[in-house]
């Protein structure tokens, strides 16, 4: 039986079962985009691993994919943490080269993703794999996500692809750089392998860090433990690179369940080589549920090293995973910042208050909210939906600027 007949048999399969049916779930610690379309799961877990910390579990109905949900048991992370951007994923096969993704909320109800998009529908080749993505409202019509995109098509020469961008007119797009094609190489569980980029004469081009593209490496769980820098020589062939700090390797180390301990940076020589805020290492640790409790950052010197002021985060957590405390430190071991943080019987923040290093209540600037203030109080409708009063230091009550109404999708 060929390829193509195989694929229609397992499809046939989706069509003729009926809720009888029990799931098969399997669990995994992380996620990468497939080669295929879709998800693929990084480092396996059991179910009893994700009691206490985050992760995905994956559905299936006969051997099909019918769901990914992304597991935060302590509601720690939020939807937003996701790989995708919300709280699931359910797949539907129309037919048998048609496969809808609808992106949900932890109610169940449809949302968008990280890319500004409720749903997708992939188009598959007689091989199995994606050759068009397009991106869609909660009506099912063709939308723009948050870079302009409308659709993708995707070409494949062995375990190789090239993607492309277009607009809602069918014109072929950038990524927001100069990127106007993409080559990845997959390996044979369809994680990339290698990244290329390339402008619109087809030559390798570098995004804002300088990098023309990656070659990854992974461990037997199949976690990413290096990154190198490469580009294309005259001839076409993938040599090494550095970006503009000069930094050519990534280096991580991770523990059983793929939470990476040490992220460090080396130049082309092999030597350690600080980012341009003169970082070489990132060093975090976690406790005994997966959950940071401290993140520190070291220069090529072995010495603590500021990032706008910060060398040392550390969190203290209750019970249920609720982040109480949050303190910044500087290189010298300094108290710069704390924030306090009061939770209700939900798990929702009822009140956050923001000290310097002397315990006393200070201001801190909020983009996001276009305003500076030391304690913010919140209260919930019959909804859940969160209102938040600010005020400053001095007890003054201060007002988030006007927000310009949300963009509403812009079907095509």
């Amino acid at each position: 039986m060929s390829v193509k007949e195989r694929l229609f048999v397992a499809l046939l399969i989706v069509f003729s079962c009926s809720q009888g049916f029990a799931l098969e779930a399997k669990y995994y610690a992380n996620l990468d985009d497939s080669m295929l379309g879709g998800f693929v799961g990084i480092d396996p877990v059991s179910k009893d691993d994700l009691a206490k910390r985050k992760g995905y579990k994956f559905e299936y109905s006969d051997s099909i994919l019918k769901k990914i949900t992304f597991v935060d048991p302590f509601r720690q992370y939020g939807e937003a943490a996701s790989f995708f951007g919300c709280a699931s994923v359910d797949y539907t096969w129309t037919d048998k080269n048609t496969r809808l993704a609808t992106f949900r909320d932890a109610d169940g109800k449809a949302a968008k993703n990280d890319s500004d998009v409720f749903g997708e529908k992939e188009v598959y080749d007689g091989q199995g794999r994606v050759h068009k993505l397009f991106n869609l409202d909660p009506q099912g019509d063709v939308i723009l996500d948050s870079s302009g995109v409308a659709f993708y098509t995707y070409e494949y020469d062995g375990q190789t692809r090239v993607s492309r961008r277009f607009d809602a007119y069918g014109k072929q797009i950038t990524d927001g750089s100069k990127v106007w094609t993409r080559k990845v190489t997959f390996n044979k569980d369809h994680l990339i392998v290698i990244s290329m980029s390339y402008d619109s004469k087809g030559k390798p081009v570098a995004d804002d860090e300088g990098v023309f593209g990656d070659r990854y490496l992974y461990d037997k769980k199949n976690n990413l433990v290096q990154d190198d820098y490469i580009k294309e020589d005259k001839g076409g062939v993938a040599v090494d690179a550095a970006d503009g700090s000069g930094i050519h390797r990534t280096v991580y180390t991770v523990d059983s369940f793929g939470n990476t301990l040490r992220a460090a940076t080396y130049g082309l020589g092999g030597k350690a080589q600080a980012d341009k805020d003169g970082v070489f290492e990132t060093l975090t640790r976690y406790d005994e549920d997966g959950y940071v409790v401290s993140e520190l950052t070291k220069g090529t010197d072995g010495a603590p090293c500021e990032v706008k002021g910060v060398a040392e985060t550390r969190y203290v957590y209750d019970a249920r995973k609720n982040n109480l405390n949050e303190k910044r430190f500087t290189a010298d071991s300094e108290l710069s910042v704390e924030y306090r943080r009061t939770f209700d019987g939900q798990d929702r923040v009822l009140v956050v208050e923001t000290f310097d290093g002397a315990g006393d209540p200070v201001d801190q600037y909020d983009d996001d909210q276009g305003i500076a203030y030391s304690k913010a109080y919140y209260v919930y409708d019959a909804g859940g939906q969160a209102r938040a009063t600010y005020f400053t230091a001095d007890g003054e009550q201060v007002v988030p600027e006007a927000e310009a109404p949300e963009e509403q999708p812009r079907s095509i």
